[in-house]
């Protein structure tokens, strides 16, 4: 835009390409994924990504606590629900409901239990604004870390997605139907 904003556009994603990167148990750094967070108390049950692996070597999907350290829930891959081997694939990785602070960071990293390479797909743009594009924005990139801390790349996005099974909006529960401002209309009885 001539402004040099950013806005959402639904389904947006503004990269010309998706490329992958190939890494295994034995890489620099064999732990890799997404870094994430929400404005709002939200609660995860899963998530979903766009990775290929060799037959019957799957990797662990770790979704890690706000230090990035501490894992949450660890979920091995079944690897018998792989659509074809080596090639893309949309894996859904399913956990035990987990909940999460406002505005606080967490992770989800690929973990290979083996030296045979996994491909985890990503876009990477040319400034960190271009993700305002994309659901989640700036704050759902890439992150990765060997054995200490996660090192963030705040221009590339993984194609990994979570899922959110509820958001607090922090006014309770009131039932009712949600009312825009703009609504002058009343409703006949």
């Amino acid at each position: 835009y001539d402004d040099a904003a950013c806005y959402w556009l639904p389904g947006s994603i503004p990269v010309i390409a998706s490329t992958g990167m190939n890494f295994n148990s034995g890489s620099s750094n064999p732990k890799r994924g997404l870094k994430f967070r929400v404005t709002v108390p939200f609660k995860s049950t899963g998530c979903v990504i766009n990775m290929a692996s060799a037959a019957g070597l799957a990797p662990n999907v770790v979704l890690y606590d706000t230090d990035g350290q501490t894992p949450l829930v660890t979920v091995a891959l079944d690897t018998d629900l792989q659509r074809l081997a080596a090639t893309d694939s949309w894996w859904i990785v399913r956990w035990a409901e987990q909940t999460h602070l406002a505005n606080t960071y967490y992770y989800i990293n690929l973990e290979p239990q083996t030296a045979t390479n996994v491909t985890l797909y990503y876009v990477d743009v040319p400034n960190a604004i271009y993700l305002d594009q994309m659901d989640g924005g700036q704050s759902f990139h890439y992150a990765e870390r060997a054995g200490g801390a996660q090192t963030a790349t705040t221009t590339r996005r993984p194609n990994i997605s979570v899922m959110v099974s509820a958001l607090d909006d922090g006014a309770g529960s009131g039932g009712g139907m949600l009312v825009h401002p703009g609504m002058a209309g009343r409703m006949a009885a």
